[in-house]
Formats: structure tokens, sequence, C-alpha cells
């Protein structure tokens, strides 16, 4: 089964969004800044206690908090984008019962799928991890008749999978 993948730098940057915002950590330091945000706006209409100088601070790392982490991975990612010219190459995956070769622009490669990490399947990606932070990314098919040859085919693997 073959599959024909070619990635955009906005669908790239939308998959490491929803990856890094899917970690707890990342979960709780976002919560925390919208709560830091949350207490300074009470201090600024004198809900809790008069406005000071600390709540400034307090805003402003509120705010920090809150846009740092898009920011940077945004920044960074557009630098690996930029630079890394195999992911913006149209990839074609070919699928077989114990492996798959995958042949880009410039390149071929042939992994084991028991070989793998790790299998991830999201809404409109499958993610066949090399290690816990090397992926392939696989565009899922527009056919669901092809998904589901996909998932069967993943489903076989020896390996950690997450599928629908």
């Amino acid at each position: 089964m073959k599959i024909q993948t070619k990635l955009e730098f906005k669908e790239y940057l939308r998959l490491l969004f929803i990856l890094t915002y899917k970690r707890p950590i990342v979960i709780i330091v976002t919560l925390l800044g919208v709560a830091i945000i949350a207490m300074s706006l009470l201090y600024f209409t004198n809900i809790i206690l008069p406005n000071s100088f600390e709540h400034i601070i307090q805003l402003i790392l509120g705010i920090f908090i809150i846009t740092y982490l898009p920011f940077s991975v945004w920044l960074g990612e557009k630098r690996t984008f930029k630079t890394h010219k195999l992911i913006q190459e149209t990839i074609i995956y070919d699928f077989q019962e114990n492996n798959v070769t995958i042949t880009g622009e410039t390149f071929n490669s042939e992994i084991e799928l028991d070989k793998l990490y790790r299998i991830l399947e999201l809404k409109d990606w499958f993610l066949l991890y090399h290690n816990n932070r090397l992926m392939n990314i696989v565009t899922k098919p527009q056919d669901s008749v092809e998904i589901e040859k996909l998932r069967s085919i993943l489903n076989k693997v020896n390996v950690k999978k997450k599928l629908k």
C-alpha cells in the first residue's frame, strides 16, 4: 500500500503544537500561566487587593509563561523546517506486511516495522517513531478503506502503538 506525503510548514507546525500540548507538564505550566494572569487581573480590578507593582510583575510573568512556549516552538520548528530539506520533499511510503519503504526525491530507505519504537495515530497523521524524538510523518489517506488497510498492517506490528 503506497501513501504519498508532502508536508507544508503550516501542517508541520500544527502537528508539533499538537504533540507539544499533549504533554502533561506543558498543560500544567500553561494553566499556571493562566492562573497567574487571572490573579493579576483580579488584583488590578481591586477585587482581591489594591494594585501594586508586584502585580504588574506577576502579570508580565503570566504573559511570558503563556507566550514563551508557543513562540519557541514556532521559531525552532521554522528553523528546522527551512534547514532540513528532507522534511520538505514529496515522500512515498510503501507499506508491506513487515516493512515500509520510504522513497523521497533524494533518498531511499527501508525500515522493518518491528524495529520501530512506537506508532501513533492522530486525526490527520500516522507517526512512525524511530525513538522517542525521531519520527516519520505519514499523512492519512483520504479514503477510509485505505486508512483501515494501513491500520490492519500496523496493528500486526509488535511495537507500542496507539491507533484509533
